[in-house]
């Protein structure tokens, strides 16, 4: 395979998972996350990650917390950010299902852009 073809399939693979980890985050945060925060407010629960103001970091602590088996290595059991365990008992299958999806776009982003650079093709 020549090193222009292997370019751009590379570069098409960056694209489609960034285009796939977009889309998977807002579907999240839209849907996902703030209907898991409703439902502990119902209960009388904080949010489940006060130091969290506008930034929105938050999607990422509780994509994981919902998608990975607690105990994991990405879910630890003690998590100082996140208390996994309560995000879980909030989370339907819909949520667990976007939240695998947005977490493994983003790792493969992350993957494609790492190899893109060990390759050389990173401008």
């Amino acid at each position: 395979m020549n090193s222009e073809l292997t370019e751009t399939i590379i570069s098409f693979a960056g694209v489609g998972s960034f285009l796939v980890m977009a889309i998977s985050w807002i579907s999240f945060a839209r849907i996902s996350m703030t209907a898991i925060e409703k439902r502990m407010a119902a209960d009388g629960l904080p949010r489940p990650c006060l130091w969290d103001g506008v930034v929105g970091a938050r999607v990422i602590w509780i994509a994981a917390a919902i998608s990975f088996p607690l105990g994991s290595f990405l879910n630890p059991f003690w998590n100082p950010s996140i208390d996994a365990a309560t995000v879980r008992r909030y989370a339907t299958t819909l949520d667990r299902r976007l939240g695998l999806v947005f977490i493994l776009s983003g790792y493969s982003f992350l993957l494609v852009g790492l190899i893109r650079a060990a390759l050389g093709y990173a401008n």
